[in-house]
């Protein structure tokens, strides 16, 4: 087991300014890093000014990149209904060598409507969305070249092009994906990502899905089954730090 740190870059204090929120996340990043934590998870959201204010892990982790040199740097989750799945695999290539091979990537359908409304997607397609976007991006690193004539993505690359430059991580970064319900578990599963639970459910509910997820595992097939992160688990839970127990 290790233990990480997950930063929504949340914007409840008002009297501090988002520049201050954005600096105070950087702060906190580099003490994670001095203090031994194994990795830090920025998660992706739009149009709140009491949410998180984040609207692109990429180029935030990107800014990280430089200013660490050990700690892993992930986004968790990018919200894949929201994304053309190419510019996923790009970013996270690109992500990946600035940071030396330190980046993780998260994947979610996404929960609050109005990012969704601010956006022009339609909310009630976002998992139908993913499933065919998911395909994609694993493709995309694995065999480089993508042509896509699908429901709600439709692109084709000619020969001689290339989804281009390749991670140092290989096949690809660790790839997680957020799953609550048996589906999105065994789908998880069965991609190969690694499983990234939400601090929602009970310590009982998080060793059922864990274990629905593990049966599933070996329905895998290669090269997915070769995630750096396939069969680990990431559980997030709210932890506040006092004087006493009172």
């Amino acid at each position: 087991m290790d233990f990480g740190v997950f930063n929504l870059l949340q914007h409840r204090d008002r009297s501090k300014s988002p520049h201050e929120i954005i600096a105070e996340a950087l702060e906190h990043t580099q003490l994670a890093e001095e203090l031994g934590f194994s990795r830090v998870w920025f998660a992706e959201h739009h149009f709140s000014n009491r949410y998180g204010i984040l609207p692109d892990p990429f180029s935030y982790l990107s800014y990280l990149a430089a200013k660490t040199s050990r700690i892993k740097l992930g986004a968790a989750v990018m919200v894949v209904p929201l994304h053309h799945p190419m510019r996923i695999v790009e970013n996270a290539a690109f992500v990946d060598i600035l940071s030396n091979g330190r980046f993780q990537l998260g994947l979610g359908s996404g929960y609050r409507p109005y990012e969704f409304e601010g956006l022009g997607i339609d909310f009630d397609s976002r998992r139908e969305r993913q499933a065919e976007a998911v395909d994609l991006i694993l493709q995309g690193f694995h065999e480089k070249r993508v042509n896509s004539n699908g429901k709600y993505f439709q692109f084709k690359m000619d020969e001689g092009y290339e989804i281009f430059p390749q991670p140092i991580q290989q096949p690809h970064p660790p790839f997680y994906m957020g799953a609550g319900t048996p589906d999105s578990i065994r789908l998880a599963a069965q991609k190969g990502f690694g499983l990234m639970q939400g601090s929602l459910p009970s310590v009982e509910k998080l060793s059922e899905n864990i274990e629905f997820y593990k049966k599933h595992m070996k329905d895998a097939p290669a090269p997915l089954n070769q995630n750096p992160c396939f069969g680990q688990f990431d559980c997030v839970r709210m932890v506040y730090v006092a004087p006493t127990d009172a």
